[in-house]
């Protein structure tokens, strides 16, 4: 579940690596916080799958979080920054934990972006 507003351009990055390392199936939804224009919703829609929500009016990541995870009935949700691009086996290495009943949440591992692109 992937909240934005006002990148598309990071959204497409986003999503992109979803697709290319997404070794499972999985629901994706994208909540557009009321983008101008629509950008946002505009550039979910050209990957296939992703079910997207637009907010009338720009509520803030935590209302469009929200919104999003009361939209789905997933029993395990993954909250993503619409700058973040996954890697290679990010998606069993979260959901392998949730086979102990006393984690109820989990992060994964950052890595900040340098000035020059490279990690």
């Amino acid at each position: 579940m992937i909240p934005t507003a006002t990148r598309p351009d990071l959204l497409a990055r986003c999503l992109a690596s979803i697709h290319a390392c997404a070794d499972q199936p999985c629901e994706i939804v994208v909540v557009d916080d009321a983008s101008e224009a629509g950008r946002c919703s505009r550039v979910a829609g050209r990957f296939p799958g992703v079910r997207v929500i637009r907010l009338p009016r720009r509520s803030g990541f935590c209302v469009a979080a929200n919104a999003g995870i009361l939209s789905t009935s997933a029993e395990i949700v993954q909250l993503l920054n619409d700058d973040t691009e996954v890697a290679p086996g990010w998606l069993p290495s979260a959901l392998r934990w949730f086979d102990d009943d006393a984690v109820a949440a989990v992060a994964p591992l950052v890595l900040q972006w340098g000035t020059s692109g490279s990690r």
